[in-house]
């Protein structure tokens, strides 16, 4: 690993590559799972590291579902699109209609 990683009471941000982004890796049930923090900034990783502590931690049904509600509910950031670029980014996108040949 690149860089100095840093604990947290559960789990540790850590950088790939030196000039990469963070990642916040922790285990649940066995499983390691590390989620990209898409930010090459130490302060703004620990702080989005910080607000998934609560869903890691959370142990019950009610718990993680609350938690998905109100993730549901965060706004999401739309990108404006040139209609000169539209048919381009159409035929990478992995769902586009495929016609039987």
């Amino acid at each position: 690993m690149a860089g100095n990683s840093v604990k947290l009471d559960i789990g540790t941000v850590y950088k790939k590559e030196e000039d990469g982004v963070y990642f916040f890796r922790y285990q649940v049930n066995g499983p390691r799972k590390a989620v990209s923090l898409k930010t090459k900034n130490q302060q703004d990783a620990l702080a989005k590291a910080w607000e998934l502590v609560p869903m890691v931690k959370s142990t019950t049904v009610d718990m993680i579902s609350a938690h998905v509600k109100h993730a549901r509910g965060l706004p999401v950031p739309h990108k404006t699109l040139a209609l000169a670029d539209a048919w381009e980014v159409y035929a990478r996108h992995p769902e586009r209609a495929m016609p039987a040949r």
